[in-house]
Parts: C-alpha cells; sequence; structure tokens
C-alpha cells in the first residue's frame, strides 16, 4: 500500500476543512518535491478540478515519476451517443495538453453512472480506444456506492478503481466489492479517507448539519486519542488496514499537510489496529457519508 496525492485544493478550494483556499503555484511545487523525496508517485486529478491539470503541468519536476490519474467530464444525461464519446475524447487530449504530458498512467470515469446509463459503451469504447493507442495505462472509473461496482464488474473490462472509504463509510468493507476486485486484479485507489477534513475537525468546529452523528464522531475520537493517535494517524491507520487497497489519496493544501500524512502514513506501518476494532464507527445514511449530498448552506 502506498499514499497518492489529491489535487482538487491545486485548481479549486475544496474542502469542509479548508481554511487555506486554493493552493499556490509555490505551495503545489513544494508538495511536489517532498513527494518524490518521499517515493508518493501518484497525483490524482480531474477535468473538473478548477486549473488543477495546468498547475500540475506548470510545477511537475523534469523527467518525473509521477503517476498521474485524471478523470473525464462529468455528464448529467440519461443516454449517451456517439457525440459524447467524442466529448471525452477532446477534453483527453485537453487534459493531456494542460498537464504538458504526453500520455497518463490513469483515466476513470468521474461518475460511474454516467457509464451504466444507455449508450454508457459510448463513453467506455473511447477509454479503450485511448487505452490501445498507448495514451493511457489504464482504465477505470471512480464509484459511489456498491451497487455501482458490480454493474461494471458485470458489462466492462478495467483495470483501475477509485472507492470512497473511511471509519464511517465502511460499506464496502463490510461487503465483498472490494474482494471481488483484488480477485480480477484491478488496482484499488481509496479516496476520501477523511470525509472531506470531516474527521480532522474538532468537535467544536463541525457544522450543526451533523449533529445527528456527533455522537459517533466523538466516540471515535475518543477510540483513537486513547490509543494515542492524531486524527490524521487514525484515519490512515484504519484504511491501511484494509488488506485490498493500493494506494490511499490524500487531499492536502500545504506542504505541512503532506509532511504530516506522511508521518500518519509511516506511524501505521509500526502499530496498525486491527480492522475490526474500527467497525463501530461505521454508518449507513448516505446523507453523511456522501458529501454531495450534504446540506451545508
Amino acid at each position: 500500500m502506498k499514499l497518492g496525492i489529491g489535487t482538487a485544493q491545486f485548481g479549486l478550494d475544496y474542502g469542509i476543512s479548508n481554511t487555506s483556499g486554493k493552493t499556490s503555484l509555490k505551495e503545489v511545487r513544494s508538495i511536489l518535491k517532498i513527494a518524490t523525496e518521499n517515493g508518493v508517485d501518484v497525483l490524482d486529478t480531474a477535468y473538473s478540478y478548477g486549473d488543477s491539470e495546468s498547475v500540475i503541468g506548470k510545477c511537475l519536476p523534469g523527467q518525473n515519476r509521477f503517476r498521474i490519474i485524471i478523470k473525464t467530464p462529468s455528464f448529467k444525461k440519461s443516454r449517451y451517443t456517439a457525440a459524447d464519446g467524442n466529448t471525452i475524447k477532446s477534453a483527453f487530449y485537453e487534459s493531456l495538453e494542460r498537464l504538458r504530458l504526453s500520455s497518463v498512467a490513469g483515466l476513470l470515469i468521474h461518475h460511474a453512472d454516467n457509464v451504466l446509463a444507455e449508450g454508457g459503451e459510448f463513453l467506455y469504447d473511447v477509454m479503450h480506444e485511448l487505452k490501445s493507442k498507448g495514451l493511457v495505462e489504464k482504465i477505470g472509473f471512480s464509484v459511489y456506492t456498491k451497487e455501482q461496482i458490480n454493474q461494471l464488474l458485470d458489462l466492462y473490462d478495467f483495470e483501475l478503481i477509485q472507492v470512497p472509504v473511511n471509519v464511517l463509510d465502511q460499506r464496502l468493507i463490510k461487503g465483498d466489492e472490494l474482494k471481488k476486485l483484488k480477485n480480477k486484479d484491478i488496482e484499488v485507489h481509496a479516496r476520501s479517507i477523511f470525509l472531506q477534513g470531516l474527521l480532522l475537525m474538532e468537535p467544536d468546529n463541525i457544522h450543526s448539519y451533523f449533529d445527528p452523528i456527533k455522537p459517533v464522531i466523538n466516540k471515535y475520537r475518543s477510540f483513537i486519542i486513547s490509543r494515542g493517535l492524531t486524527p490524521v494517524e487514525g484515519a490512515i491507520n484504519f484504511v491501511a488496514s484494509v488488506p485490498e487497497i493500493d494506494y490511499i489519496i490524500v487531499g492536502v493544501n500545504t506542504a505541512e499537510h503532506l509532511k504530516t500524512n506522511l508521518d500518519g502514513f509511516k506511524s501505521t506501518l509500526k502499530d496498525r489496529i486491527p480492522l475490526e476494532n474500527f467497525s463501530m464507527f461505521s454508518l449507513e445514511d448516505s446523507r453523511y457519508i456522501n458529501p454531495s449530498l450534504w446540506k451545508l448552506n
């Protein structure tokens, strides 16, 4: 298992706990330097992350060894045609240009429901074409639910997937979806391990929207403190205990944030809490574990 960097903050003011806004070019260069020095080799970005791709393109060191994972534009349609596939292809070449790269390690459909709708094969076929041309090493999907994973496994061949996993969202661990993915030798990246920073916030600073689950959050907080862990260490420790995960993707705003995450990751190698010890903190209500459903205004 390795650490990767989510780059939404490079192009957007992103995250519920983000108080510093979009990351500066100078800070991005510092982040990438520290990442290189510590063997962090995956950068996860997307067409919809503001100017994140352009920022990465400007800041990548010469002859870099980063594996860049990009995502397609998002669609909100119930039916797709060859024209939508061409939109993905055009966006892909725009991404390469912004990144100043000739190829990338991974291309993901940003919202898996796009390829599960009628005509979704038009989108998949374009990704497969780009892979066959040697422009992409692995193709796959960013998912939200176990139902999506099962449908994708039935319909498509793919090598890479990004899934939400954190101590409050253990849906994929309770089922056998992660095991199914690994049985097919699919590379699994875990995102949202801090739940957009919710798991790192001081309880008094958490939005009132989360009042119904604050007892669980407080109980979890007491649990990790009793074991001498920081919130970062606790969140990483949980995900690092899931054997099917290949990369943990963490979003960082500053070089110091990356150092903190690296320290937290290294600490899990020395003292990992058994996965079953976290089961008491699992939630099922998607209103709280799916950030796209949050109502904070």
